[in-house]
């Protein structure tokens, strides 16, 4: 399993104290597609934006997050998601202690659960069942999201089947310019 993400220089860093530049956008994307190119070259697959594996061997933890499952949180500092409510436990060990673990909590609207569906599940090489969207949402994604599908139909950004929906690689690599404009 291999995991990548690009390294971003942060203030107060070591980078960022010897002056280290961080890469253009452009040579971002050079590493990522050779990253690409060499990972399925040797026996993996891109099964998310940033996570390859060996078939068989994807992270079951991070597509817990990816498919937008429910998974709790348990100990100080812990987040977890159950029944449209995302919460983070205290990090304030005394009240731990005291049985008050609550620290935050987010409960979200029909429209938000909606949209980090789309957002996570189009992070993924799969995409999403139109399916099981219908059956979340109850409504169908290519009819709702028609025009602005239209608008984007000749991008080569995604595919959509009979029962699925999912980016290209160019698409995975633009997600946050798709997830804008659909």
């Amino acid at each position: 399993h291999l995991s990548a993400y690009s390294l971003i220089i942060e203030p107060n860093t070591p980078f960022y104290a010897k002056g280290v530049s961080p890469q253009t956008d452009e040579e971002a994307r050079q590493c990522y597609d050779y990253l690409l190119e060499q990972a399925r070259a040797h026996g993996y697959e891109r099964y998310e934006v940033s996570a390859f594996s060996k078939p068989g061997f994807a992270s079951k933890h991070n597509l817990t997050y990816w498919t937008n499952k429910e998974y709790y949180g348990v100990g100080l500092g812990a987040s977890g998601y159950l029944n449209g409510r995302r919460y983070t436990n205290t990090k304030k060990l005394n009240d731990y202690l005291k049985d008050h673990y609550l620290g935050s909590e987010e409960i979200l609207t029909p429209l938000q659960k909606e949209e980090e569906y789309l957002y996570l599940h189009l992070r993924l090489s799969e995409g999403f069942s139109l399916n099981e969207f219908q059956e979340k949402f109850g409504v169908n994604f290519p009819i709702k999201y028609q025009e602005s599908l239209q608008k984007m139909e000749n991008t080569g950004l995604f595919n959509l089947t009979d029962d699925r929906f999912y980016l290209t690689d160019e698409g995975l690599m633009k997600l946050d310019y798709f997830f804008t404009h659909l």
